[in-house]
């Protein structure tokens, strides 16, 4: 049992990496959206893509361990997968936020979301607490996207989990595997 849990955790560390430096590809079409926001669909694309590249991820796991599947397993690999693939591309957010992006990114990023809270009919607490916020660091945005990853990967991966845990794996010897 002990291998198996060693052997999850090693394929999250490789599988987040594959993921990773599949979003490190995808933010690079999201920085170029900035100067060229036809660039935009191709990000969106990409990211709608994702949950597809973790199912392939989950049933490659499952292929080389069938033993012991289930929704749990698959669920917490896709989970790990993005907590390892969100520290791989944060290093890419870090040089985005801190040397790439333009002066006024954040800052004017920020001044959207107040101004759309604004608009919104959102409470007055809410309006008040969002308008008192100090803009963010590059560092600061940094841990709110690796935190942000995680968070989606914990929700993407429950109906990924779903799914895969239900296909049925052929081995090498030809034997159905549950």
């Amino acid at each position: 049992m002990k291998d198996v849990k060693d052997l999850l955790l090693k394929s999250a560390m490789i599988y987040g990496l594959i993921l990773g430096l599949f979003w490190a590809f995808k933010y690079v079409f999201f920085i170029l959206s900035i100067s060229y926001p036809f660039l935009s669909f191709v990000y969106w694309g990409l990211t709608f893509s994702v949950p597809f590249l973790l199912a392939l991820l989950i049933l490659h796991f499952s292929i080389l361990v069938p033993e012991n599947r289930n929704f749990a397993r698959d669920w917490t690999l896709g989970v790990l997968i993005f907590f390892f693939a969100a520290l791989v591309v944060s290093l890419e957010h870090y040089v985005f936020y801190r040397y790439l992006a333009p002066p006024n990114y954040i800052a004017d990023s920020l001044n959207s979301a107040i101004d759309l809270i604004r608009n919104s009919g959102v409470n007055e607490d809410v309006k008040k607490a969002v308008e008192s916020m100090s803009q963010p660091t590059p560092i600061q945005m940094t841990l709110q996207g690796i935190f942000n990853n995680v968070l989606y990967g914990v929700f993407v991966s429950l109906p990924v989990a779903s799914i895969t845990s239900r296909i049925k794996i052929k081995t090498k010897n030809n034997r159905k595997q549950d």
